[in-house]
C-alpha cells in the first residue's frame, strides 16, 4: 500500500518541465528618439544556454515565427555574432557528415550534431541540434542576432519531417518533457520565463477544451502561424470590425492593427490633435515594410482611444487593454503601442498582449489557449489532493492496525518460562 501511494504521487506530480529565463535585447544603445521606434518594434527575446563540456554560454533569439532552431558555427565569417566552438567540447558529436541545405531559412548550409545542453536545472545529454556554418546572404538576418535561434512556429501536419529540426520536438523525443507545450510568462517589462513541457497548472481537460482554440481551423495564410479569428474588435462601445483575423507575434513590441482601425482613430482623435500640434503621425520603414505610428505630448488626454477590446465567443473570453497597456512614455512624450501598416488586414498581437495574458501553445495538438495569471487551480488539482489525503488516511489506519495487532496478540513463552510456571507441590 505504501509503495502504491508513493507511486501514485510520482505519476501525478512529477511532471517534467524546463523553465528558461528570457530578457529583451535592445538593439541600439543608448536609446534615443531616433532609434526608439526600431527598438520598440523589434521585441527580441534572448535566452542563454550553456552547451558542451565547457558550458559555453550561447545567447539565442526566441522566435515564434521560425520552426528551426540552430547555433552559429565558428566557420561563419560574421564578426558581430556569438559563435559556438565545437572544438572546445569533448562531448560534441557530429551526427551526419551530410550537410542540411535550405534556401528559405537564415542559413544555407548546416549540420546536425549532438552535445550536452544545460537548460537551467535540466541536463540534456546527446541532444541533437543544428549547427549553421553558412548564413543566407539573400535573407534579412536581423533576427539572427547573438548566437542563433530557438524556433517555436506551428508545424504543418504535412511537414512532420521538420520535427528533427524543431527544438521542442527534440526535447519530447528525448523524454525530457511530458507535453509538447510552451508558454511565455512576463515577470516585468523586459524579463520573463519560457516554460516548456508543462501547463501552468495541473492539466484539466474541461478547462483545456473550453479555453483552447483549435488553430487548425484558423489558417491565416500559407505560413502556418498561431492564428485565429476574433468575433468582434471594438474600442469603447464602437465596433471596429467583426470576424477579424488575428496572429500572435511575440517578436513585435506593438499591436499591429488593421487598416480600418487606423482610419477610425484618425477620425475620432488624431486628426484634431495633429492640427493642434499635440500629437504627431510618424512614418518609418523597417525590413522593406512601411509603418505609421503616433506619439503625443505627455499631458494629452488619450483615454478616448485607450480602451481596446477583442472578443472571442469560442472560449467566451474578452481581451481588454487600457491606457497603461497601450502607451510607452519616453522623454516627455508617449508613444501609441498600436502600429499601422498600409492595407493591413490582420491584427498582429505583440508584446502588449503577451504582457497581459499568458498564452500556452500545444504544438502536438496544434492548439493554443489563454491563462489568466490570477487563475485558480482547477478542480482536477483539488481532487488529486483529496485522493492523496484519502490514501494517507488509509495508510495510517493500516499501520495503526498492524502495530496494534502485534502488541496485543498472545506472546509465545520460552522454555525456561514454562519450567518456572510448573507447580511442583502437586507432583
Amino acid at each position: 500500500m505504501i509503495f502504491l501511494f508513493f507511486l501514485y504521487l510520482q505519476i501525478q506530480f512529477s511532471k517534467n518541465q524546463i523553465i528558461l529565463q528570457f530578457e529583451r535585447h535592445w538593439g541600439s544603445l543608448p536609446i534615443t528618439k531616433e532609434n526608439l521606434f526600431e527598438n520598440l518594434y523589434r521585441n527580441q527575446l534572448i535566452t542563454k544556454l550553456n552547451i558542451g563540456s565547457l558550458k559555453q554560454e550561447i545567447p539565442l533569439n526566441i522566435r515564434l515565427h521560425s520552426y528551426t532552431s540552430f547555433l552559429i558555427s565558428n566557420e561563419v565569417n560574421e564578426t558581430n555574432l556569438i559563435k559556438y566552438d565545437n572544438t572546445k567540447s569533448t562531448s560534441f558529436n557530429l551526427i551526419s557528415k551530410n550537410p542540411i541545405k535550405f534556401s528559405s531559412l537564415p542559413f544555407t548550409l548546416a549540420y546536425m550534431f549532438e552535445d550536452t545542453f544545460y537548460l537551467n536545472n535540466t541536463i540534456c545529454e546527446k541532444l541533437p541540434f543544428i549547427l549553421a556554418s553558412e548564413l543566407n546572404k539573400y535573407k534579412n538576418n536581423y533576427n539572427v542576432i547573438e548566437g542563433g535561434i530557438l524556433g517555436f512556429q506551428r508545424l504543418n501536419n504535412n511537414a512532420k519531417e521538420l520535427d528533427d529540426y524543431n527544438f521542442i520536438s527534440l526535447l519530447y523525443k528525448n523524454k525530457l518533457i511530458n507535453f509538447i507545450t510552451f508558454s511565455f510568462k512576463y515577470i516585468d517589462n523586459d524579463k520573463g520565463e519560457l516554460i516548456i513541457g508543462k501547463y501552468p497548472h495541473e492539466y484539466d481537460k474541461s478547462y483545456h477544451e473550453k479555453n483552447f482554440l483549435k488553430t487548425k481551423t484558423h489558417k491565416i495564410s500559407d505560413v502556418f502561424t498561431w492564428g485565429f479569428l476574433f468575433d468582434v474588435a471594438y474600442i469603447g462601445n464602437d465596433i471596429i470590425e467583426e470576424n477579424s483575423k488575428g496572429d500572435l507575434n511575440i517578436e513585435s513590441g506593438f499591436i499591429i492593427a488593421i487598416q480600418k482601425y487606423y482610419f477610425y482613430v484618425l477620425k475620432i482623435f488624431f486628426n484634431d490633435k495633429i492640427k493642434e500640434e499635440k500629437c504627431y503621425r510618424n512614418n518609418s520603414r523597417i525590413d522593406d515594410r512601411e509603418f505609421y505610428f503616433f506619439s503625443c505630448d505627455d499631458n494629452v488626454n488619450v483615454s478616448l482611444i485607450s480602451n481596446l477590446t477583442f472578443s472571442l465567443k469560442e472560449i467566451e473570453m474578452n481581451f481588454t487593454f487600457n491606457e497603461s497597456d497601450l502607451w510607452y512614455k519616453f522623454e516627455g512624450k508617449k508613444y501609441y503601442l498600436i502600429l499601422f501598416q498600409p492595407y493591413g488586414n490582420v491584427w498582429q498581437l505583440g508584446k502588449p498582449f503577451f504582457q497581459k495574458y499568458q498564452v500556452v501553445f500545444d504544438q502536438d495538438k496544434s492548439v493554443f489557449g489563454f491563462y489568466n495569471l490570477n487563475y485558480e487551480k482547477p478542480s482536477y488539482f483539488n481532487k488529486n489532493w483529496i485522493i492523496v489525503f484519502f490514501l494517507i488516511c488509509i495508510t495510517i489506519v493500516l499501520i495503526w492496525y498492524i502495530v496494534n495487532y502485534i502488541l496485543k496478540r498472545p506472546r509465545r513463552k520460552r522454555a525456561n518460562e514454562l519450567i518456572e510456571d510448573v507447580d511442583y507441590t502437586t507432583i
